[in-house]
């Protein structure tokens, strides 16, 4: 448009050399929708007009076009390439003038449209609540692999690995907001790897903020990989099944898309290549990662394999393409399937005056698969609260028993065994042997958690590691077996289970039934009271997992000092 308004301007059909002051002569207020997109009554009377003077006058002016043409490649093909051209147009000025009031009408609705996302975006990150989150991100431009010294073939062919970022911010709350980047080996960019990205993100952010219960998502346009249908079903997905309670997801306007994500891509793809200039080499993803430990963005690990889960849950849904997609700016989820969209983002349920543009609602799945997914996210949630139900059940039997009584019993039950003195007694009897078990396993187990401190104090002043050598090498643990036993909340000692995380456990595990997350204390001994759960049903016998830690180390030292040893984990064929 710009070469067009120049030869306009140079041949005096109007007065005005930029777009800006054209359209800004021909509407009451550039800030009102009605009025930017050629509804306004009064700005119909403000229209320019050629004069009929110069109408017929011929006119030359630059106009950039895409073209297409066979070409034959190396191996003597034809293949169809597109290419832009910047080519020298003719025509009279009341031909180039109508041409340019067709093309100023598209470009201030897009002029508004631009205004108004941005404005969007800045009004919902200044009034962010507690209890919201807001994500901005973008793929960034593949990173190349690089390494500090190269022989020249290295830059031909396939020789250097590149790596996907995906960069972006998040707001929770009334934080600052936090950087984030995510890696991968896969070149994927649509939308199955888009939540294979994301998804590390929301795991990682629910456990940092777990009261988040809405979530908005901003990017830019490329149909390829956020605005598109697929994205749209994830979207109405994904988050749900994470706990969250609404999801939308707003688009800036077509090239106007830029903000934080791009910045933390320039900066962390300065940062690498300034590791590779000081003789470091990334040539994996893992390098990558591993080289910006440093930074305060944080980077996460997404592999091919979580790529293709979510590729593999598009393929399984047919789903519906939206009329208009292109002029989509706001996509809210109503339900699993199911998303409103309008063509400017608002805070607004329905119709307002800000955006005047109404809701529309469209089924992305057929109803068969709409109730087949909701039918399995029940069944997922049912699951789970029965898991709940009976671990509560379990603390109280057993919160009966430590006490000497009779676990509670219904109504029902209590009734019965009224008529019946040899069943109380029988149940007197059992709570009393239960209590005179459970005293002689505590005597034991304190006599062992205090000779394992004991060892762990005589480790711990050890100065050298010599002297820690021997001293490892003259303990003997064959008295003190260590089996690994089956863990049950019902069992002694019982076990804190976090009600709170029930909702986030992976709806993708075998049984979910069989499975219940359990508290340990964030004490710095996560990882040996981890070791504690799985060895004894409990968290608190931590010294003993320290000293064996120790012994192992110290006595296997050889295996823990070869790298081909420890490397033997990381490939699973290994």
């Amino acid at each position: 448009m710009d070469h067009m308004i120049t030869a306009l301007y140079k041949a005096d059909v109007i007065s005005l050399n930029t777009i800006e002051k054209v359209f800004k002569g021909m509407v009451c207020d550039v800030k009102k929708h009605d009025c930017m997109y050629g509804l306004c009554s009064m700005c119909k009377h403000k229209a320019h007009t050629i004069n009929e003077k110069v109408s017929n006058l011929i006119i030359e002016w630059f106009e950039w076009k895409t073209k297409s043409e066979e070409r034959i490649m190396k191996d003597c093909k034809e293949k169809e390439i597109t290419f832009t051209v910047k080519e020298t147009m003719a025509g009279t000025a009341e031909e180039l003038f109508q041409k340019f009031s067709k093309a100023l009408e598209t470009y201030m609705k897009h002029e508004f449209n631009k205004f108004a996302q941005y404005k969007y975006f800045k009004s919902r990150r200044d009034n962010i609540e507690e209890k919201e989150c807001i994500v901005h991100i973008e793929f960034s431009e593949n990173y190349v692999c690089a390494m500090s010294e190269e022989i020249k073939s290295m830059h031909f062919g396939a020789s250097k690995k590149q790596l996907t970022l995906h960069t972006g911010i998040m707001y929770v709350g009334n934080n600052n907001g936090e950087t984030f980047c995510t890696v991968s080996e896969s070149l994927e960019h649509g939308p199955s790897a888009v939540w294979a990205h994301l998804k590390k993100v929301l795991n990682d952010t629910r456990k940092n903020h777990p009261n988040i219960v809405n979530i908005e998502f901003f990017s830019d346009v490329p149909t390829t990989q956020y605005r598109q249908k697929g994205n749209y079903f994830l979207l109405s997905v994904e988050p749900q099944e994470m706990g969250l309670k609404s999801a939308k997801w707003s688009f800036f306007e077509s090239g106007h898309g830029k903000g934080i994500p791009d910045a933390v891509e320039g900066s962390i793809k300065r940062e690498a290549d300034k590791k590779v200039m000081y003789c470091e080499d990334i040539t994996s993803v893992q390098a990558f990662v591993d080289k910006m430990k440093t930074r305060k963005t944080k980077f996460i690990l997404v592999t091919e394999e979580e790529i293709k889960v979510e590729k593999l849950r598009l393929q399984q849904n047919t789903l519906k393409p939206i009329h208009g997609t292109l002029k989509i700016h706001q996509v809210i989820v109503r339900s699993p399937g199911t998303v409103s969209y309008r063509n400017l983002s608002c805070t607004c349920t329905s119709t307002c005056n800000q955006c005047s543009e109404t809701l529309k609602q469209v089924d992305l799945v057929n109803q068969q698969q709409k109730r087949t997914i909701l039918r399995k996210r029940k069944l997922i949630t049912e699951e789970k609260v029965e898991v709940a139900k009976k671990i509560k059940l379990h603390y109280e039997a057993n919160s009966e028993m430590d006490k000497g009584n009779t676990p509670k019993q219904s109504t029902r039950e209590v009734r019965c065994s009224r008529d019946s003195d040899e069943t109380n007694i029988k149940h007197k009897q059992e709570c009393s042997e239960y209590k005179e078990s459970k005293d002689s396993q505590n005597q034991k187990d304190n006599k062992r958690h205090e000779i394992f401190s004991k060892l762990l104090n005589e480790l711990n002043v050890c100065k050298t590691y010599m002297t820690l050598k021997k001293k490892c090498q003259t303990i003997d643990l064959s008295e003190y077996a260590l089996t690994c036993q089956d863990i049950s909340f019902s069992s002694p000692p019982v076990l804190e289970a976090d009600f709170n995380v029930i909702d986030n456990m992976p709806d993708d595990i075998p049984s979910v039934a069989d499975i219940c997350p359990c508290i340990v204390k964030e004490d710095g001994n996560c990882l040996p009271s981890c070791g504690s759960v799985f060895a004894f049903g409990q968290s608190e016998t931590v010294a003993e997992i320290r000293v064996r830690i120790m012994i192992e180390l110290v006595n296997n030292e050889n295996n823990y000092l070869d790298d081909d040893f420890l490397n033997k984990g990381v490939d699973a064929s290994d």
